[in-house]
């Protein structure tokens, strides 16, 4: 299915139990996933063609999983301003422009050891998205080629639990002033 632009193998904590094995999801990770040739043929490599069409398809909320993850639009705008290299932010720009999915298992079956301090974009103190392993091969695969709607909630509720509270902000900025 042309329009199942990769397969991950992470998956993130879901906080639902109604998920099925493996489901698709407007969405891309590239931790631990796969894509074929020509799918990867069509990625846009200069951020500024994927932010100009994000702002003029109005795809923002879109981009920033409606709104539970800004910091894919600020990732991307880093990028344009020439700030960060960010590859992947142009892969789920580019599956996100094209109104591609990706296929998603319940569990994770890859796990993400960059947090160890050994990752490119490592960052002190942050804990990263740790996922429970799957031991179990994946027999059951969406019948329909379309986004499960619960999958896309429980993505959302989960960057939402990620988001800092008015006391994280608090803390945070008295530990800048004290710097």
């Amino acid at each position: 299915e042309k329009k199942v632009m990769n397969i991950s193998g992470f998956a993130f904590n879901w906080k639902t139990k109604n998920l099925p094995e493996s489901f698709l999801m407007a969405s891309s990770t590239t931790w631990g996933w796969a894509t074929w040739k020509d799918r990867w043929d069509l990625l846009i490599k200069d951020p500024k063609v994927i932010y100009d069409e994000v702002l003029r398809k109005d795809f923002k909320f879109k981009f920033t999983q409606h709104e539970s993850n800004p910091d894919y639009f600020a990732q991307l705008e880093a990028e344009v301003q020439g700030k960060k290299n960010i590859w992947d932010i142009k892969w789920y720009g580019t599956v996100m422009l094209h109104e591609g999915l990706s296929l998603y298992p319940i569990k994770s079956l890859v796990e993400n050891i960059g947090f160890d301090g050994s990752g490119t974009h490592y960052v002190e103190n942050i804990a990263g998205h740790k996922s429970e392993m799957y031991k179990t091969r994946i027999t059951d695969f969406p019948s329909a080629v379309e986004e499960n709607k619960l999958a896309r909630a429980a993505m959302e509720a989960y960057f939402n639990s990620l988001k800092p509270t008015f006391m994280d902000k608090v803390i945070y900025k008295l530990k800048l002033l004290f710097k």
